[in-house]
């Protein structure tokens, strides 16, 4: 049987999700903050995703500014304050954990497996393993502002394990399938578990059509992992 020495989980839908709802409404008030529509707002906002998560937009307040550039405005910095406020609320009050959550980290961790946490996400989600309270079963948290690197992109999933230090054959990722991220972990050579989708809308990136097992819930990861490891 496989030995496995570590877990790498994604974080959003994951491990934590933020409301649809939560998370419309926050685009609703930026936008009536700057006088955009709010629909327009969204989707110019959506299109910065990539470039914040990747590092090359480095600040909530500079996605903003571009995003109402693009709309043709032009804001004073105490309405980009406001703005870029609603959005931190949103990504550090808003957010919840999955059920299992707490479980599956305790466990792996008791267990003796060495743990991380591999996300895409922007410089606005810094403090968010802190926040959830799930940062002292992590032993590396990478995100991918950091490093400049996106899930499937190997290399990200690479320095995870260098960061564990440990090969990426004796990991399993394991992730809702977003962004391609078990396509990515499988080129890696892990061994990748898909969980269960949290949500299914307009803001699901590509999903992952390749993996090793799937689970339904967060509490199956830890007994299948152990079983795998026989």
């Amino acid at each position: 049987m496989a030995h496995f020495e570590a877990v790498l989980f994604d974080l959003y839908d994951t491990l934590a999700t933020i409301n649809i709802e939560d998370y419309r409404l926050a685009k609703q008030r930026m936008a009536q903050l700057a006088g955009l529509n709010p629909v327009q707002f969204t989707e110019v906002w959506k299109r910065y995703t990539k470039p914040a998560a990747r590092g090359d937009v480095s600040t909530i307040e500079e996605r903003i500014n571009r995003v109402v550039t693009d709309m043709g405005a032009s804001l004073p910095i105490g309405t980009i304050e406001q703005m870029a406020h609603i959005e931190q609320d949103l990504q550090e009050n808003k957010i919840k954990k999955i059920d299992g959550c707490d479980d599956v980290l305790a466990d792996l961790s008791h267990f003796g497996f060495k743990l991380a946490v591999v996300t895409n996400t922007s410089s606005a989600s810094k403090s968010i393993p802190s926040i959830l309270g799930i940062a002292q079963w992590l032993d590396s948290v990478i995100f991918s502002f950091e490093c400049h690197l996106l899930k499937p992109e190997i290399g990200i999933y690479q320095l995870a394990a260098e960061r564990l230090n440990v090969a990426p054959s004796a990991c399993v990722f394991v992730g809702d399938g977003n962004d391609m991220e078990l396509d990515g972990a499988k080129n890696a050579g892990m061994y990748a578990i898909k969980a269960a989708t949290v949500r299914d809308d307009s803001l699901s990136a590509k999903q992952s059509t390749i993996f090793d097992s799937q689970v339904l819930s967060l509490f199956e990861v830890a007994p299948l992992i152990m079983k795998l490891s026989e």
